[in-house]
């Protein structure tokens, strides 16, 4: 039982592994009323309680505190149990499936450092045969493919892709697939995965920026003017947003550029894009 919460706490999801855990409790049940009784004193146990033969309340209370007594097993008792047994290894097949994932995978990784990609990317289909639509598996697959000699960034940013749609929440997924994108010139694969980046960590100052210069790079100097006004309003103490913030106005025309640059400067003298910022702005 206590295994049993600690291992509930970070796999309940697993329903396999929940069935296996019901159907090994009822074996247990089922075998206990097979096993002699047997009686163990603890320190400090009562003595037992004599019963005078005539005393009828005692006996009464005696016979309701004595234990079951235990029948001998018979062969439906036999067939419960194998079926039960049977039960257990075809739930524990499924259940331990993520663990004979997670050993895939990194076998997966061991031959991708020995420089063995085609091994790698077998063992990582493998995996996702086995727990399919894992998100951190798909994205072991692109980079895979970006580290490949030579790299194929088509594979790369398709598996990157297969990777967010898996799990549209998970944000190193997105920023790869939107900087692959970026670099296929897929412009607009590209933006979709930085927004969606910027939306789901949108307390990341990293993540934002990289959104907003994306933007600024192609031609979206109001979206990213947009952006960086309510990130900066979240995370007023980031140097790094209130310089692209300063960028963002300049590419505008936004004579607030200057204001936004000196915060930056403000928070961090040595802010590197402040800095050039303010220097191109006219005297």
């Amino acid at each position: 039982w206590v295994a049993y919460q600690v291992q509930g706490a970070v796999s309940i999801d697993q329903v396999p592994l929940l069935v296996l855990h019901f159907a090994l409790a009822g074996g247990v049940i089922a075998a206990s009323g097979l096993a002699p009784l047997r009686e163990v004193k603890l320190p400090g146990a009562l003595k037992p309680v004599v019963v005078h033969p005539n005393d009828s309340k005692a006996r009464r209370r005696t016979a309701a505190a004595a234990p079951p007594r235990v029948r001998p097993s018979t062969g439906g008792d036999a067939a419960g149990i194998a079926v039960v047994g049977l039960m257990a290894l075809f739930t524990a097949f499924f259940a331990l499936a993520p663990l004979r994932a997670i050993a895939i995978v990194l076998d997966g990784d061991t031959a991708l450092r020995a420089g063995d990609g085609r091994e790698g990317v077998a063992a990582y289909d493998q995996a996702l045969d086995l727990i399919g639509g894992q998100s951190q598996y798909l994205s072991k697959k692109g980079a895979l493919y970006e580290q490949v000699t030579p790299p194929q960034p088509a594979q790369a940013q398709q598996a990157y892709q297969q990777a967010t749609d898996a799990d549209p929440f998970d944000v190193n997924a997105l920023t790869a697939l939107a900087r692959v994108a970026a670099a296929n010139g897929d412009s607009e694969t590209a933006r979709r995965a930085y927004r969606r980046a910027a939306e789901v960590d949108r307390w990341n100052p990293v993540t934002v920026q990289a959104a907003a210069l994306f933007e600024l790079a192609n031609g979206g100097g109001q979206a990213a003017s947009d952006l960086l006004e309510e990130a900066v309003r979240r995370m007023p103490g980031s140097a790094g947003l209130w310089a692209a913030l300063g960028d963002a106005r300049a590419g505008l025309k936004d004579p607030t550029a200057r204001a936004a640059y000196e915060r930056a400067l403000a928070l961090d003298a040595n802010e590197p894009t402040a800095q050039a910022g303010v220097g191109r702005l006219p005297a």
